[in-house]
């Protein structure tokens, strides 16, 4: 009888030819945590953290005089409770299987995990903030049903004419991609979030100047490009809506072009100023 030597599923030929590497996956990278405050919470503490926004002072007009002091001003703030949540997965490994697999498992699985401790906490992130009201639609209907177009420049011009009627500062510093909790600076402006699904209708948009046509090189992780005074940061895990659109062919829906009229999706924007969050 013929002796057979068997190197699991696999035939020996391929067995001994096997690269010890795998294809990597795109990397997910985060592109909403370093806009955020970070306020952490000390140990041995409550799980409920009390963040506060302390108003501006009303603006004076009258001249100060001479016999008299000026009216004291009342501070006012506005106090917002978040509860703490945890968030975790974990994966089943042995001795045995570090020993003896052809592939570095214990590596691999270490970058896995970094990987989806990413995507997890940016998905918090972007379902908080979709969570907000104030909202605009695109061409100015009324409801999410009704959204039939893509953005424009002057959806994007009520959106930053609100900002700054509302005392929201562009943003001007991000959290440094370290361990430590430091910012760095960053070229002026609002930033918005949106799906790599938009970009093309981006470059559709007047006065739209992508990255590599950039006076200097500042654009960030993942940036798109520049219109209206916002910064666009594109993402595959940013926000949707599948098929709440007006039925069509012109648009994606399903995240897939279309032959018959079909309710197409829609790609939420999210844009974002100085301090507008905190994680």
């Amino acid at each position: 009888m013929d002796r057979i030597t068997s190197y699991g599923d696999m035939a020996p030929p391929v067995a001994a030819h096997a690269a010890k590497r795998m294809l990597k996956t795109a990397q997910h990278v985060n592109v909403t945590a370093a806009y955020a405050q970070v306020d952490p919470l000390p140990r041995n503490a409550t799980d409920t953290l009390k963040l506060t926004r302390y108003e501006d002072w009303p603006v004076t007009e009258a001249p100060l005089s001479e016999t008299l002091d000026p009216e004291a001003v009342q501070p006012s703030f506005t106090e917002v409770e978040a509860t703490v949540e945890e968030f975790g997965q974990y994966v089943r490994l042995s001795k045995k299987m570090n020993d003896m697999h052809t592939h570095p498992v214990f590596q691999i699985q270490w970058e896995k995990a970094g990987k989806a401790a990413g995507m997890c906490s940016q998905k918090v992130d972007f379902n908080a903030l979709i969570a907000g009201t104030n909202a605009y639609y695109s061409t100015g209907v009324a409801s999410r049903a009704l959204v039939n177009g893509t953005v424009t420049n002057n959806d994007l011009k009520k959106i930053t004419r609100q900002l700054m009627n509302d005392g929201v500062p562009p943003i001007t510093r991000r959290i440094k991609a370290s361990t430590n909790v430091a910012t760095e600076p960053v070229p002026e402006a609002y930033v918005a979030f949106c799906h790599t699904n938009v970009k093309a209708d981006l470059e559709n948009l007047e006065g739209w100047q992508p990255v590599h046509q950039y006076p200097t090189p500042t654009n960030q992780p993942q940036e798109l490009g520049e219109c209206e005074g916002i910064r666009f940061i594109g993402s595959r895990e940013a926000p949707k809506t599948l098929a709440a659109g007006v039925a069509g062919t012109t648009y994606l829906s399903g995240g897939a072009k279309v032959s018959s009229d079909t309710a197409c999706d829609v790609y939420h924007i999210i844009v974002i100023g100085e301090d507008v969050w905190s994680r």
